[in-house]
This record gives structure tokens, C-alpha cells and sequence, in this order.
């Protein structure tokens, strides 16, 4: 996304069904629209744009029919995925040989104390952001909280929480006519 860039709920998130190409959104006249890129670019597509709050009172529909999982490990996979699963002890091993390294490196005079100092509280930072191992209940806990109200968490937030939750959840969301075909 551009710098500087409008964020709305669904930007970056919406494709075509009818040519599969990228969905925009613009604010014309006050109201965004979201529209087929390619059919303004004179591809011929049939898809007709469609106002974004048309299609968020969709999607805040579909959120409503959401019912989490009991299992914890299920509520787990719902956040996680192979690619983004991180073995947080590992993590706390790698940070810990950064430390190490780190520190040597001071020691030999390779890095200057305020170079030392910076690294060194960022790599803290990054250890102490780690879940703590046995505090998979807490979190659990919370998970199922937030996914057993989706529906309030979306009216509640910003157009970029919106963005955010809706990154989180969505792969991709295709657009077809004036309405949310499927999600992924």
C-alpha cells in the first residue's frame, strides 16, 4: 500500500470474480467505493463497483454466524498456520545467543557502548514480548473471548483495526456483483 494511503477495512484484501484482478477502493463524494482495478482500465469486466459499507454490513453479517471452536487447540490453529507457528522456546534461545554475541562483541571493542546499549534493550524488548510457556490458558481464554464476539470487536474498531482483524482472519475476500462471494 502507498504511503501516506487511505487504510479502509477491506484494502488489500478484495479480488474480482469475474476477471480476478485486485479490487480498489476510492472515496468519491464522500462514500468509498470499492471497484474492479482492471474495468478501470478498460478491460471489459463486468464487475460494477459497490460501496464499501455495503460490503462491511456483509461481512459484519457473516462474523455474526462465527461460533469458535471448544477445543483450545483448534482456537490455536484459528490464529496460527504452519508458516506463521513459531516455536517460542527456540525464539528465547535465538535471542538469548544474540545477547551473548552481542555482549562479546562489546567485550572486544567491535561495538561501541551506545550501539552496544541499543541492541541489546531491542533484543530484550523482543524476548520480553514473548509469551510467557505456561500462560497458554490466559491466552486461550482470550482468544475465545474475542472470537465469541467478532461482531462487536468489528462495529467497535477504526477502519484500520478493521484492516487488521480482517488481515488476521482473511486470506483474500472475492467480490462478485455487490456482494462478498467467499472468503479464504
Amino acid at each position: 500500500m502507498p504511503r501516506g494511503a487511505t487504510v479502509y477495512a477491506l484494502s488489500g484484501l478484495t479480488r474480482c470474480r469475474h476477471c480476478g484482478g485486485p479490487a480498489h477502493i476510492t472515496n468519491e463524494r464522500g462514500r468509498a467505493r470499492v471497484y474492479c482495478y482492471n474495468r478501470r482500465q478498460g478491460s471489459g469486466c463486468a464487475q460494477p463497483s459497490v460501496y464499501l459499507d455495503a460490503l462491511e454490513a456483509h461481512l459484519s453479517a457473516y462474523l455474526a454466524t462465527f461460533r469458535p471452536p471448544a477445543d483450545p487447540d483448534a482456537i490455536v490453529a484459528l490464529f496460527t498456520s504452519e508458516r506463521q507457528s513459531v516455536n517460542l522456546d527456540e525464539r528465547r534461545r535465538q535471542i538469548d545467543g544474540e545477547l551473548d554475541r552481542l555482549k562479546t562483541l562489546f567485550r572486544l571493542g567491535d561495538v561501541d557502548e551506545t550501539e552496544y546499549r541499543r541492541q541489546r534493550d531491542e533484543l530484550m524488548r523482543a524476548r520480553d514480548a514473548l509469551q510467557p510457556a505456561g500462560d497458554r490458558s490466559a491466552t486461550l481464554a482470550t482468544m475465545a473471548a474475542f472470537l465469541a464476539d467478532l461482531t462487536s470487536a468489528w462495529g467497535a474498531a477504526t477502519p484500520d483495526e478493521r484492516n487488521r482483524l480482517a488481515r488476521t482472519m482473511f486470506e483474500r475476500l472475492t467480490l462478485k456483483d455487490n456482494q462478498i462471494e467467499s472468503v479464504r
